[in-house]
């Protein structure tokens, strides 16, 4: 709730497509295309997973976001970035953790110094049908 008010409903839609080892999706928010997503492959994992880099390319023309990095093991995605804002350094990452097809656990951290994180949202999506 937010002020008494309930939460807005947001509707975000993936459309990806792979190329190799590359993949990228063009997300949109609330019927809007925002970005194209792109995934750079940087190498497999001891554990079995993959590690990625990815970089947002707004659809207004803006520049494009910071790189990020994406590490997927199993069911679990962790993207994570570092960012400046006014010559610190602030660090964030969000979780999603997989549940069958159709469900998913995200919880968005930030931290100051990337070994102590504060949980600011959680929650669970299940794709519309």
């Amino acid at each position: 709730m937010n002020g008494g008010k309930p939460a807005e409903t947001v509707h975000v839609q993936n459309y990806c497509a792979k190329s190799g080892e590359f993949f990228s999706c063009n997300q949109w928010v609330n019927g809007k295309s925002m970005a194209l997503v792109v995934f750079l492959p940087l190498h497999a994992l001891d554990n079995g997973g993959y590690a990625y880099h990815n970089q947002a390319l707004r659809a207004d023309g803006d520049g494009p976001g910071a790189w990020g990095n994406l590490v997927i093991v199993g069911d679990r995605w962790l993207y994570s970035s570092e960012e400046n804002d006014k010559g610190k350094k602030l660090y964030m990452q969000i979780i999603n953790v997989f549940s069958g097809p159709d469900k998913i656990h995200f919880e968005v951290q930030h931290s100051d110094d990337g070994t102590k994180w504060e949980t600011t949202t959680s929650g669970d999506e299940v794709r519309a049908k």
